[in-house]
């Protein structure tokens, strides 16, 4: 099964490049893309996608405050925080909206679909 994935960032070559990671892969597939968290709860509402990875500091809404506001409209939804501010209080305040993973923008070539495939596997057995 492939699952549909959503990007969430306000710059076009991050939504970009993480597009092209998911797009190597044969268990995911980018749904759609948007520039910030009130984009993402509209299209989140519409595509119902099995991933978000969102942005943090994004313009109109960022991705702390998008966060349980997607996952009221898509309660099943793994949410991974994709940002350059990954510190230990940044983990904390993603864990608390329900974020399922935070992880530096400059490990996302390395991390980010290993993350997802391991979240998938967690949540499953959480069901």
């Amino acid at each position: 099964m492939r699952r549909g994935v959503l990007v969430v960032d306000d710059n076009a070559l991050v939504r970009r490049s993480v597009r092209m990671l998911f797009e190597l892969e044969h268990d995911f597939e980018v749904w759609g893309e948007a520039e910030h968290g009130l984009e993402a709860v509209e299209k989140a509402t519409r595509l119902k996608p099995h991933l978000i990875v969102l942005d943090f500091a994004m313009p109109v809404m960022n991705g702390l405050d998008a966060a349980p506001l997607l996952l009221e409209k898509v309660p099943r939804v793994v949410l991974i925080m994709l940002t350059l501010y990954a510190t230990p209080e940044m983990e904390v305040s993603v864990k608390n909206v329900g974020i399922h993973a935070l992880i530096a923008k400059e490990h996302a070539a390395t991390r980010l679909i290993p993350a997802a495939r391991a979240l998938f596997i967690q949540t499953a057995g959480q069901a």
